[in-house]
């Protein structure tokens, strides 16, 4: 049985609520030894590429991948990469269970980069409950959710979304 968004909604309504109290530390990109990036299964390919760019200025990068119910199983994920099923981390609520989160929250990340869809609740969830101090993404009309939020053009390839977040990243100090 697959009950209507609400709940989780409602979950990440709160939890983006309290986001404002909680640690923040701006990191600009070159004093970040660990960033972690949030995607959806259909980017996963760009988003490999984008994690070489991080890697090419020496930094450690763990992707995170959401595979919804009727995707294909990722059975093959480099060991850097974790991922979320919709089938299997998921609650009656589609709130995501407590062993997904603790398989999120043991990436220690300097930075946390959303990359996915505005609709995927399941992974502001998990991207709220991180414990990262600086979270990076696409700006929602509905909620607040990141430190550093970039406007999204319609049609944007991920690509393009996360060259914008680099180069804010590296252009701000916290000086």
């Amino acid at each position: 049985m697959k009950v209507t968004s609400h709940f989780i909604k409602k979950k990440v309504r709160q939890l983006a609520a309290t986001a404002a109290v909680r640690p923040h530390r701006f990191c600009p990109l070159d004093e970040a030894r660990q960033v972690a990036l949030l995607v959806d299964h259909n980017q996963l390919q760009e988003a490999m590429q984008c994690m070489q760019l991080l890697r090419d200025k020496g930094k450690k990068v763990y992707g995170v991948v959401w595979q919804e119910g009727g995707a294909n199983p990722l059975e093959q994920l480099p060991s850097d990469w974790v991922a979320v099923s919709a089938k299997a981390d998921l609650d009656l609520w589609q709130i995501p269970k407590s062993q997904a989160q603790a398989r999120i929250n043991a990436l220690a990340a300097d930075i946390l980069i959303d990359l996915t869809a505005a609709h995927n609740h399941p992974m502001q969830y998990l991207l709220l409950n991180h414990p990262a101090t600086f979270k990076v993404g696409a700006s929602h009309a509905a909620y607040d959710l990141y430190d550093l939020a970039i406007v999204r053009k319609e049609g944007e390839k991920i690509a393009d979304l996360f060259a914008n977040m680099l180069f804010y990243l590296q252009t701000i100090r916290s000086k």
